[in-house]
C-alpha cells in the first residue's frame, strides 16, 4: 500500500495557489457593486388639460394648441404671456371633415370626457404628450372619427395631427374624400 504525503514543496505550492484562488474569488464576490439606479427621465414640459366639454389645450413653453369640439386644432405661439396667431377657424366651418356617399360630413361630436393622454411615442424625441379623442358622426351614423395630437419637447412649436375614420356601422360606406385641416 502506498501512502501519499501532502507535504513538501509541490504540495505547499498547490495548497497556496488554491488558497489564493479561493480568497480572490471571495474578494471578487464581496467587491461587486450594485448597478447604478436607472436614471429617471425628466418629465415632459408639454402640459395637457382635458376639459369634458372641450377644448383640450396642449401647452409648451413657446406654443399652445387647442383641440376644439369640432376636431379643429387651433395653434398659437406664446410670447411675453400673449397668444399670437394667424390661425382662426372660418365661421360655420368644421375641420376635419369627410365626404361619405357624396355627402359632406362635418358634424362630429368628440368625446372629451374619455380623451386619452399618454406619453408621445414617435421618433421626434424622448419626451412629449399625445392626446387622443374619439367622436361619432352626427350626420353619418356608424362613422367614428379619432383625432390624435402629438407634441414633443424637442419641437415645441409643432403639433402632429392624425385623423382616422372607421366604419362601425352595419352598412358599407363609400369614402369619397377626407380633409384633415383646410
Amino acid at each position: 500500500m502506498t501512502s501519499h504525503a501532502w507535504h513538501g514543496p509541490l504540495s505547499r505550492r498547490v495548497l497556496t495557489c488554491a488558497l489564493l484562488i479561493s480568497v480572490a474569488l471571495g474578494l471578487m464576490g464581496c467587491s461587486k457593486q450594485a448597478p447604478p439606479p436607472a436614471e429617471q427621465p425628466m418629465p415632459s414640459a408639454v402640459a395637457v388639460t382635458v376639459n369634458p366639454g372641450g377644448p383640450v389645450p396642449i401647452k409648451t413653453p413657446t406654443a399652445e394648441f387647442e383641440v376644439l369640439p369640432s376636431g379643429y386644432i387651433r395653434a398659437y405661439l406664446t410670447q411675453g404671456g400673449k397668444r399670437l396667431t394667424l390661425d382662426e377657424p372660418e365661421s360655420g366651418s368644421a375641420d376635419p371633415y369627410l365626404v361619405v356617399n357624396a355627402m359632406e360630413v362635418r358634424e362630429v361630436a368628440l368625446d372629451f370626457e374619455n380623451a386619452k393622454v399618454s406619453d408621445a411615442r414617435g421618433k421626434l424625441g424622448a419626451r412629449g404628450k399625445r392626446v387622443e379623442t374619439v367622436g361619432r358622426s352626427l350626420q353619418a351614423p356608424g362613422v367614428e372619427q379619432t383625432v390624435a395630437v402629438e407634441v414633443y419637447d424637442d419641437f415645441p412649436n409643432l403639433a402632429l395631427v392624425t385623423v382616422t375614420y372607421k366604419n362601425t356601422g352595419p352598412k358599407e360606406v363609400r369614402l369619397d374624400r377626407v380633409v384633415a385641416q383646410s
